[in-house]
């Protein structure tokens, strides 16, 4: 809103048609923001099956500059507005859906020991299934992560990782994971993280049992 006000002031003084066209654009991507909540909510519904709660999807922006966050609670997602100026820089980058999927997937089913392999790696690979369907940011999705994998020092087994602290650390569970489940062109994936979704709503999952329910996916998780 910020940003608006101030083209407005901007407006107000120049009085020039290309201020309202940047007053306009600015609109649209903050109407862009928000419905990006929405479309995603959607999407995962109709992966899942599952709508959730008869409670309503609260959505907190943080005013605060320190607050540089952002954070998928149980029917709600907080971020700061750091998240909102790179929205509204690059409409495509797409923390939103991913935040968005973890309400089904690490809020709706859990993971032992912050898994960050099975909470963080295949949230990911959810949010690239939104991607895929709007038809948007998908492709570039992906070469951001190729991008990524070569800042990494050393290749890491997402299996034993217990912290992103660390770059590659990072890289391995938010880029080169993903990457390697899509790049296997593994068209059950999708399925197989449904059906475990349905068999394990509201309880916690650990890793034991996705490697008995999910056997397809285990040399994914072993991977490097």
């Amino acid at each position: 809103m910020e940003q608006i006000e101030q083209l407005m002031d901007k407006r107000n003084e120049e009085k020039s048609d290309v201020v309202v066209g940047e007053l306009k654009a600015a609109r649209e991507k903050l109407d862009g923001h928000y419905r990006e909540f929405v479309d995603s909510y959607n999407f995962y519904c109709s992966f899942f099956g599952d709508s959730l709660s008869s409670k309503p999807m609260n959505i907190v922006e943080i005013g605060d500059p320190q607050f540089v966050m952002c954070q998928s609670l149980r029917d709600m997602i907080i971020f700061g507005h750091y998240f909102y100026d790179v929205y509204m820089m690059i409409p495509d980058f797409s923390w939103i859906p991913h935040e968005m999927a973890h309400q089904w997937w690490g809020n709706g089913i859990f993971f032992e020991h912050r898994d960050y392999a099975l909470g963080e790696s295949l949230t990911e690979y959810i949010k690239l299934q939104y991607l895929k369907s709007r038809g948007r940011g998908y492709e570039e999705q992906i070469e951001y992560y190729k991008a990524m994998m070569e800042r990494a020092e050393k290749s890491l087994p997402i299996a034993d990782i217990h912290s992103v602290e660390s770059q590659d650390e990072s890289i391995a569970i938010y880029h080169a994971a993903p990457y390697r489940l899509t790049l296997e062109g593994s068209t059950s994936a999708g399925t197989i993280l449904q059906q475990l979704y349905r068999n394990h709503k509201h309880t916690i999952v650990s890793r034991d049992t996705f490697l008995q329910e999910c056997k397809a996916l285990q040399d994914w998780l072993l991977s490097e």
